[in-house]
């Protein structure tokens, strides 16, 4: 599906390094906001929340102004897992259930995707 909307959008989904190199900025930050965790940045299990947020309601951040790239929902890639089409996708960005400290830009996973 989110190859789809993004034919349709007329994009494509990042690759696995696209998606981090943005995220990450130019300096290459362990998060979009710098070096360090902060708390209630990101839509992650520090917040106690039950369900992802809208997009937008941490703000944007970063060099490239991206909304909820870290926390609230995994980020599906067009890199699949290891090279492998049969492992699934790469995911990246944790979700809300993640802790902040395991929901970095860099933390990459597979998912099979089931249609």
């Amino acid at each position: 599906d989110a190859d789809a909307y993004a034919a349709w959008r007329g994009a494509r989904l990042p690759s696995a390094d696209e998606w981090e190199k943005a995220v990450r900025g130019l300096d290459g930050r362990c998060f979009p906001w710098g070096d360090q965790p902060q708390a209630g940045r990101a839509a992650t299990a520090e917040l106690g929340i039950s369900a992802p947020l809208p997009p937008r309601a941490l703000g944007a951040l970063g060099e490239a102004g991206l909304y909820a790239a870290i926390g609230g929902v995994f980020e599906c890639t067009s890199s699949h897992w290891r090279d492998r089409e049969d492992r699934g996708r790469v995911v990246m960005g944790g979700s809300f259930t993640h802790p902040l400290a395991t929901a970095r830009p860099a933390l990459r996973l597979s998912h099979r995707l089931s249609g």
